[in-house]
């Protein structure tokens, strides 16, 4: 196996990143953050790029970015009354099906994480309540699971085995 690097034509500050079969979706890590699409090819090309105000506000930055399912899962962090909200926009037109604010205050500078779950569900790892909070298709609070370690990151492997890493840099697997 080779591993060669391949440039873009895009130089930025990245945050976050996700990708369909064709395209890699990149967040950039500053307030106003926008969202690069570029083709998934030996010499990747940008092909739209969504700018504040499609993407978020001027006093928020998009801290992490899922796909799935011909969608974009944006969290979205405001600097200004520290909360945090979950927007889910379509990965062709970037039009929002929804938006949802978190009961989250963050106080700390980490990066809250999500991750896709089965029928167009959502689980985020909320470490600032030491819980995992999962959402509905329709963007909805579905539940609220105290968790007994902090959770960083959560990751659903095939149908039913999610892994969770833990601020002990640890891997917690269940079976959902």
């Amino acid at each position: 196996m080779s591993i060669n690097r391949i440039e873009t034509n895009k130089k930025a500050k990245w945050a976050s990143c996700t990708c369909s079969d064709t395209s890699i979706f990149l967040s950039t890590r500053v307030h106003g953050s926008s969202i690069l699409e570029f083709s998934l090819s030996a010499t990747p090309n940008l092909i739209r790029e969504w700018k504040c105000p499609d993407s978020c506000a001027l006093t928020e930055d998009i801290t992490s970015v899922k796909y799935y399912n011909e969608k974009l899962l944006l969290l979205i962090r405001n600097y200004t009354n520290k909360t945090v909200r979950m927007n889910l926009k379509s990965a062709i037109t970037f039009d929002c099906i929804w938006s949802f604010q978190l009961d989250i205050i963050y106080t700390q500078e980490k990066v809250i994480r999500c991750c896709s779950l089965m029928n167009d569900e959502w689980l985020i790892a909320d470490f600032e309540n030491q819980r995992l909070i999962q959402i509905a298709k329709d963007g909805q609070n579905k539940s609220m699971l105290a968790y007994n370690e902090i959770p960083w990151f959560a990751h659903l492997f095939g149908p039913n085995i999610l892994a969770v890493s833990i601020r002990k840099f640890e891997l917690n697997f269940h079976w959902i």
